[in-house]
């Protein structure tokens, strides 16, 4: 009996240590990629190589997902795409469901009769403009940068294809949370490998890219099971160069039902025999190289291995029993094997920067059943195909992607988490650099994922929008929109204002010269008769007035003059910081506002001219600025920032008094000195110890995706400010921006205010607003962010 019961255990060990030993060639590759990508990006960039991008979704039957799917495509920071649906006879309502795009003129629209994706997929081959195609499915959820991500590997000409990266969409329960870490391993972690091998077998339906003329060139996709597989063999069969995207990302539906994965699977393996037989003459021909004795590979362990499992679980109890076989030796087999999968999950989240995903390495305990379960669906796959079973579409069941998780037993999902694997932890905390915040952050990850709450505000600037009714517009109609407490609004400056400056027309900008209402008042006043607060924001660059008077311009540690950044001295005590009061104090007497927030009064690397040496000097007492060993000027030097700050703080003080006349809350926004919280952003001029006393709150940036860190850092700036100068004195602002002049997705986004809650902070501020996706809305649902929500009621 007890042969019986260690048999799938020993064997499902031994299984996982042969594809062990295969992943240690996979290792060097996989940590190679993220250099060779770096590079390319880098390329991209340069070139500014942005061709025109065709976005073919291809739809059957999906009314649930659909809208979603589209908008999030619409979405998009690229400039220049289409986006071709094509209808394959749909017989619910998908049509109508897309109906508003049409009609809006958003999307082209092509209804044929039913006849399979691959003839979907070509007859919007054949209404394609752009240099790239890009297909997708209509439960594909795109990120603001999938497209932009996706065209800059093409920037390299020898690239001629695509395979994207796609992310299991809201995972729940043991099944799907396994597949989380299933695709780390099967995409993240292998393509990586594969790819730079040049031997990647597979473009994903539901997130593939190919140069327009190749694809029309090979003729297109063939009417066959396994469409996307198959036209992969055949671009290799041609010598084009396919490539792994690991930063155009999808997120995508999977099966949450053994039901729904069986039907999946099949549908898989049947494909893959079948395409495999089309191409039979590929398998190991050294025609064409690594890739057909990849395939070759491939096959054995696609197909074969597992059909030598099932043979093997019914021999192995009967071996164990007679003595054929060595318990210890196979029970060593077996540790090693679980220790190589979970290095590899590790490893693959890692190089996914996935952290939050370690979480889910407990569910891999599930591997070991499906791993029967999926020699079942082989060995079906074989016999179905020996029989020719009918084909078709064999969809998915489509979960609605709008539709609140089911509530989950705490007790149970804490129990189960509770088991995380000590050797993940202590691998990711060999290769990341963790600290005792970190680990705290760490540790709440494995709680349940409650609603966090808290204030928010929605930073939105009329100069992102053609013409600024639509930035109002945009707001309004946002589906998450009734549950913001503040919006905060861009007032322009002092040089280049959204309101109308009696008696100083000169710096009223172009869209306040051409409106006839007052642009920020009657913005102030539709938002206030809906019920939200406001806060206007005044920026403290000076463009235009610097065009005029140079002479007032900071000066950066190499002498050169800025072209927007006015000298911290003449703010303080000149001419501009004069201007600078008169329209701050218009703003405050001529509008509705709540509140009025001071922006982009730092000074990082301004000034050093000889105007701000002598201000200096009179105030320290130093003939001269603090200098490193070389000679270079110590902008950090303590005695700086503490001048600097003093500068800012004596204007912060009028306009402080200038507010309280008006009966207006005065805000600044700060930065955060990341390398050492505790210098308060005096470096940049800032110090919140003198500001604190001056203004009601501070709006702290922490945009971590420019400064290229993980969301999880907001929880450490919360901590620190929180406790030590009181959560109700800050809102915590959450930039949108990334460092390569995209978005962070929404899944970042909610990691970021999520840790920055459980660390204190009461107030979120979101920025900037136009950057805010169906999918970001969402995600400020879930997390009860903001007002008027039933269950707080």
């Amino acid at each position: 009996m007890t042969d019986l019961l260690l048999s799938p255990l020993l064997l499902f060990g031994a299984v996982t240590f042969y594809f062990g030993l295969l992943s240690l060639a996979y290792f060097p590759l996989a940590f190679s990629y993220p250099f060779w990508e770096r590079r390319l990006m880098a390329r991209a960039r340069a070139a500014n190589y942005m061709p025109r991008v065709s976005v073919l979704v291809p739809a059957y039957n999906e009314e649930r997902t659909i809208c979603l799917s589209v908008q999030s495509i619409l979405d998009s920071d690229y400039p220049d795409f289409e986006v071709i649906v094509i209808n394959d006879g749909s017989t619910d309502a998908t049509a109508s469901e897309i109906q508003p795009f049409i009609n809006a003129g958003l999307i082209r629209y092509r209804a044929k009769r039913n006849g399979g994706k691959a003839s979907a997929l070509n007859a919007g081959i054949a209404l394609a403009s752009g240099d790239i195609i890009l297909f997708s499915d209509a439960d594909s959820i795109f990120e603001k940068d999938t497209i932009r991500n996706g065209v800059a590997y093409f920037a390299d000409p020898e690239i001629g294809a695509l395979s994207g990266n796609d992310t299991p969409l809201n995972p729940r329960g043991a099944l799907q949370k396994l597949m989380v870490v299933t695709s780390h391993i099967g995409t993240g972690f292998v393509r990586r490998a594969l790819s730079m091998a040049r031997i990647l077998p597979i473009i994903p339906g539901n997130l593939g890219m190919v140069r327009t003329n190749i694809l029309r060139a090979i003729g297109g996709f063939r009417e066959v099971w396994g469409e996307d597989l198959e036209l992969t063999l055949r671009l290799h069969r041609y010598g084009v160069r396919i490539v792994y995207g690991a930063s155009t990302k999808v997120i995508a539906e999977c099966p949450h039902t053994l039901r729904g994965l069986w039907r999946q699977r099949v549908r898989w393996i049947r494909s893959y025999i079948c395409v495999m037989r089309m191409h039979r003459d590929m398998i190991g021909h050294p025609k064409f190289g690594g890739f057909g004795l990849y395939l070759l590979l491939n096959l054995f362990n696609m197909v074969v291995i597992p059909v030598l499992q099932a043979l093997n679980l019914l021999l192995l109890p009967a071996a164990l029993h007679a003595g054929m076989v060595n318990v210890q030796n196979m029970e060593w087999v077996a540790y090693l094997g679980f220790g190589s999968l979970l290095t590899v999950a590790v490893t693959a989240i890692l190089l996914d920067k996935s952290l939050r995903d370690l979480m889910f390495l407990p569910y891999t305990l599930v591997l070991l059943p499906l791993s029967y379960f999926y020699t079942a669906v082989v060995i079906y796959s074989i016999w179905a195909e020996a029989r020719a079973h009918a084909t078709d579409w064999n969809k998915l069941e489509r979960r609605n992607p709008n539709q609140p998780p089911m509530v989950e037993d705490p007790w149970r999902r804490r129990l189960v988490l509770g088991g995380v694997t000590v050797a993940g932890l202590a691998a990711a905390t060999s290769v990341m650099q963790i600290d005792a915040d970190d680990l705290n952050q760490i540790g709440q990850m494995f709680e349940p994922e409650k609603p966090v709450g808290g204030n928010l505000t929605v930073s939105i600037h009329f100069s992102d929008w053609p013409d600024w009714r639509q930035a109002l517009q945009w707001f309004l109609q946002s589906s998450g929109a009734k549950h913001v407490d503040r919006v905060a609004i861009s007032a322009g400056r002092p040089d280049w204002t959204f309101y109308k400056w009696p008696g100083h027309e000169q710096w009223w900008s172009p869209e306040q010269h051409d409106a006839e209402v007052d642009l920020l008042g009657e913005t102030i006043a539709a938002l206030a008769a809906r019920g939200y607060k406001t806060t206007a924001t005044l920026d403290a660059l000076a463009p235009r007035y610097l065009q005029l008077n140079p002479q007032f311009a900071a000066v950066d540690v190499k002498g050169k003059h800025s072209r927007d950044v006015v000298c911290s001295t003449c703010l303080a005590n000149g001419e501009y910081g004069e201007l600078f009061d008169a329209a701050f104090r218009s703003l405050a007497a001529k509008t509705e506002v709540d509140s009025i927030c001071i922006t982009e009064m730092f000074y990082d690397v301004h000034c050093y001219d000889e105007r701000c040496r002598a201000s200096f000097a009179e105030a320290s007492g130093r003939s001269d600025w603090p200098r490193h060993f070389g000679g270079r000027i110590d902008r950090q030097h303590p005695a700086i920032g503490k001048w600097r700050s003093e500068q800012v703080a004596r204007t912060v003080a009028r306009l402080s008094a200038i507010a309280g006349t008006h009966g207006k809350q005065l805000l600044m926004d700060v930065r955060v000195s990341r390398d050492n919280l505790t210098r308060n952003s005096s470096e940049n001029g800032q110090d919140y110890r003198l500001l604190l006393p001056l203004v009601d709150q501070l709006v702290v940036w922490d945009y971590f995706a420019i400064d290229r860190l993980p969301p999880r850092v907001a929880g450490k700036v919360a901590r620190y400010l929180s406790r030590n100068f009181g959560a109700d004195r800050y809102w915590h602002s959450i930039g949108l921006w990334d460092d390569k002049g995209g978005s962070i997705d929404a899944e970042q986004m909610a990691h970021a205010i999520r840790a920055a809650r459980r660390a204190g902070s009461k107030n979120i501020w979101i920025t900037p607003g136009k950057d805010l996706t169906a999918s970001h809305w969402q995600a400020l649902e879930k997390l009860e962010l903001g007002k008027d929500y039933p269950d707080r009621a």
